[in-house]
């Protein structure tokens, strides 16, 4: 036979009826399916009348939507919305303007700088949390700031390098054209500007990939089909 533990309303209104306050028993529970009967290790301490019945909640219903209706032979789909593509730096007509003028004062190739742009992610005025070492990546290039001593002795401070678009790409242009002057490669200076370790250059070297993947996929579709 089935018990259910008699909550504490049934409780205070057995109490009630009984007057036996001061002698509650440790357990009590409901036996017989009834409601009425209430026990205490065995023994019966109180029948209660049928208006103090203890029943079981019913169980509330959640409500549902309602089906779609069904047609033989055809097959609905819930179409989830379309997430917008993520733009590529050079598709903004400032940071375009920015990098070509980065790319004629520093002598270095565009691709490149629009590449890293597309990786670190950055926007003006913002800087990124901390890294592990504590130093900390600012404005569109996300410069390190382990950086900002030297470019403060050529009179950029902070605030500039985090604020205004164009001081931050011709930073990001000086730093890697500094890389490339030290490496044999492309590949290798834009290692150089992320990191001077190489297992972090080898990670971030996978997303420079990735970002040089995504362009040619663009590249493909825009290009006309050869007849």
């Amino acid at each position: 036979m089935s018990a259910v533990r008699l909550s504490a309303v049934g409780i205070a209104l057995m109490l009630a009826t009984t007057g036996r306050a001061e002698s509650l028993p440790g357990t009590l529970r409901v036996i017989d399916g009834s409601g009425q009967k209430v026990v205490s290790n065995g023994m019966m301490v109180a029948s209660l009348p049928n208006a103090l019945r203890l029943v079981t909640p019913p169980v509330e219903k959640v409500p549902t939507e309602p089906r779609p209706k069904v047609v033989p032979g055809i097959t609905f789909l819930t179409k989830q919305p379309k997430s917008k593509a993520r733009p590529f730096p050079e598709d903004d007509p400032q940071t375009r303007m920015c990098v070509e003028k980065a790319s004629t004062i520093f002598h270095v190739e565009t691709t490149p700088l629009y590449v890293i742009l597309d990786v670190e992610g950055g926007t003006v005025g913002e800087n990124s949390k901390p890294n592990r070492n504590l130093s900390y990546d600012i404005g569109k290039a996300q410069i390190n700031s382990q950086h900002l001593g030297k470019l403060a002795a050529r009179g950029i401070d902070e605030a500039t390098l985090r604020n205004s678009l164009c001081v931050n790409i011709f930073v990001q242009a000086w730093l890697y054209k500094d890389g490339r002057s030290r490496s044999k490669s492309m590949a290798e200076a834009i290692a150089l500007y992320h990191s001077p370790t190489p297992e972090v250059q080898a990670v971030y070297l996978q997303k420079i990939e990735d970002a040089i993947e995504r362009r040619q996929a663009r590249m493909a579709k825009q290009s006309p089909e050869k007849t």
